[in-house]
């Protein structure tokens, strides 16, 4: 008898697909535990091997109830490390950051195997957003506890080559453990979706607008100030709207920007529910993915591959030589700017979004690459063979 136990404050659709598909390799199925709404939307009684459990909420409205939350987690998510069956497999996520390190801990009650999923490396995110000194004395803890968890994991999955290096650079001895696996989307549920089928048309653009998406989190990690300085430089464009929807650090920024500015070209909205995902999309003329110049290689925005799987042509606020770059101009479905020059972003949202031709071709071409380079069904497989080649899966 076999169990898998997954754990992650936050499983977003990237989790709810390896839980459902993995589920069936394990002849208990699999437990959840995860305070994410859009998993508790998605499960139902057609998946009965998939046991949820809800955490404690994820709080990321300040720093201090951010860390606070995350505590919780790892409290009440020692009952069942500790607690495990004999036969359990855990898979952990770094959401909470310290998660690994408290499992690789109490493992030694527990002794169960378990792998963990690299999304953000810490404390670097720590050092870069000015909260921590790589010099410090916490970070250099920090890191030999990250040691000690990572090399009695059966294997690491990270997310980019870029955090494969980065991992490789501080744990030099793990080289040999780091897989990459890219985020990815699910082409069978997100796809293009023609304005006269979607349900949020109506809603979201009324008017037939080229629209501009920025959708997900905004966080402190993300460029959301060369797009909001691009949408004012381009007030007059009657074409043209920018719709953000989802959450985080910058949210009330844009509110407070849209209404001290005045402007009448940005809409923004909280997170749609899961099954709405495919219609918020397509609603896009330009997909925007943002990432602040330090931040290049410390993480890669899952929404690109959703991004790509909805048609969408995708520009990317990044550094050059970054993965998002790399990653935009190899499938040829979009165009680069460098963070921090919103006049430059603005031009090129100009260029781009009066050149129909352009605009398809660059669809076209990301809706492939989702196809043939980013799908769940190719993501899902490299999970199973690794499991398969550490003996998690027998």
């Amino acid at each position: 008898m076999s169990r898998l136990v997954i754990l992650n404050q936050m499983a977003g659709p990237l989790f709810i697909d390896l839980t459902r598909d993995l589920s069936s390799f394990f002849t208990d199925g699999c437990v959840l535990y995860t305070s994410h709404p859009d998993s508790f939307s998605s499960f139902s009684l057609h998946y009965p091997n998939v046991k949820l459990i809800k955490s404690p909420n994820y709080n990321r409205k300040s720093l201090y109830k951010r860390v606070y939350s995350w505590f919780n987690y790892l409290v009440f998510s020692s009952f069942f490390i500790i607690l495990s069956k004999k036969n359990d497999i855990f898979l952990l996520s770094t959401n909470p950051p310290f998660l690994g390190i408290w499992f690789w801990v109490l493992s030694k009650i527990s002794k169960s195997p378990y792998l963990i999923v690299v999304y953000d490396i810490y404390p670097d995110v720590m050092v870069s957003s000015g909260l921590l000194k790589n010099s410090s004395l916490t970070v250099k803890v920090w890191n030999y506890f990250n040691e000690k968890a990572y090399k009695n994991a059966s294997f690491l999955v990270t997310i980019s080559n870029g955090l494969a290096h980065r991992l490789s650079e501080v744990h030099p001895h793990l080289h040999s453990k780091i897989k990459v696996i890219y985020p990815w989307a699910d082409i069978d549920v997100i796809k293009p979706i023609c304005s006269n089928q979607n349900q949020l048309y109506h809603k979201f653009n009324p008017d037939g607008k080229k629209v501009i998406l920025y959708a997900g989190n905004m966080g402190i990690s993300h460029d959301i100030d060369s797009i909001v300085k691009a949408a004012y430089l381009l007030r007059h464009q009657e074409k043209f709207h920018f719709l953000f929807v989802g959450g985080g650090d910058a949210f009330q920024k844009i509110i407070n920007f849209r209404k001290n500015k005045k402007l009448t070209n940005i809409s923004i909205y909280n997170y749609q529910s899961l099954h709405l995902l495919p219609h918020l999309l397509s609603l896009s003329a330009v997909s925007l993915v943002a990432l602040e110049d330090d931040r290049q290689d410390l993480m890669i925005p899952s929404k690109l591959f959703s991004y790509l799987a909805s048609g969408s042509a995708v520009i990317g606020i990044c550094s050059s030589g970054s993965e998002v770059q790399n990653i935009i101009e190899n499938n040829k479905c979009g165009v680069c700017v460098n963070p921090g020059h919103p006049k430059e972003l603005a031009k090129v949202l100009i260029d781009l979004l009066n050149n129909d031709s352009k605009l398809s071709e660059f669809g076209t071409n990301a809706r492939l690459a989702a196809t043939n380079k980013y799908s769940k069904q190719l993501g899902v497989s490299k999970f199973i063979e690794n499991f398969y080649r550490y003996g998690l899966i027998k």
